[in-house]
């Protein structure tokens, strides 16, 4: 990996921190001000061991990629720590001020978080009513299972393994190999020779069957069948119609 392309994944990466944290660095920027400018940088470092470790793991994230759910404990623990540092000021009036923003932003956060848990209900009930997300992994892995594979057998897929281990948990079997999403379009866009390679590879590491995830919409060459009435298609190396 290059130097040039760590610094962007890694640009990239504290954009997302700002993302993540951003109403919690203005109410700091209001803060501090309102504190008369004074932090408290004993009162920081009383909290090392929150910070330093939450600090560490969050550039490391950065590093490679970043997501609330892989960061949120890091970030929380970070944000203790500072706060800690942020003198109360013994004026009447600026502690109302700062009350008040305390108030302010831990209301905003309540807000946001109201609304991503929404924003997932919705989606979850949405993919219920499409029959998608929810149903359609049930019907890959009957279908798998009733083309003959068995629980513990290895497969390979072509696309995204993620979501791939929806069906995989449900019909019990092992995803071992990956062909990943970035590089399908690249597969299905190949001559059959090219194609002939990867599966040969596939077959090399021992496994049962390949998955492709995202099939061309004219359906896949010879030896792939479809999953039932699913939009996935398998690659049986015990059928018939496959070398």
């Amino acid at each position: 990996m290059s130097s040039e392309f760590t610094t962007l994944v890694a640009g990239l990466n504290f954009g997302e921190y700002y993302t993540l944290q951003c109403l919690l660095i203005l109410g700091l920027l209001i803060l501090l001000p309102v504190g008369g400018l004074r932090f408290q940088v004993a009162g920081l470092l009383r909290h090392w061991y929150l910070l330093v470790p939450a600090s560490a793991a969050m550039v490391m994230y950065a590093l490679v990629n970043v997501e609330a759910r892989y960061v949120g404990t890091f970030v929380v623990f970070s944000w203790i720590a500072v706060y800690s540092g942020v003198s109360v000021p013994d004026q009447l009036g600026r502690k109302r001020v700062m009350g008040g923003v305390i108030i302010a932003l831990t209301t905003a956060l309540m807000i946001a978080a109201s609304i991503y848990t929404a924003r997932d209900v919705l989606r979850v009930a949405h993919s219920r009513d499409q029959d998608s997300n929810i149903v359609e992994p049930l019907k890959v892995a009957e279908g798998l299972r009733r083309m003959g594979l068995q629980p513990g057998d290895e497969v390979a897929v072509i696309g995204y393994a993620q979501a791939a281990s929806r069906w995989a948990r449900l019909a019990r079997l092992r995803i071992t190999a990956e062909l990943p999403w970035q590089d399908e379009q690249m597969f299905w866009e190949g001559d059959s020779q090219a194609q002939s390679r990867v599966i040969d590879t596939f077959m090399g590491t021992g496994v049962k069957a390949i998955v492709a995830e995202n099939a061309p919409s004219g359906g896949p060459t010879a030896g792939w069948q479809r999953i039932v009435d699913t939009k996935r298609y398998v690659y049986l190396f015990s059928g018939p119609n496959n070398h």
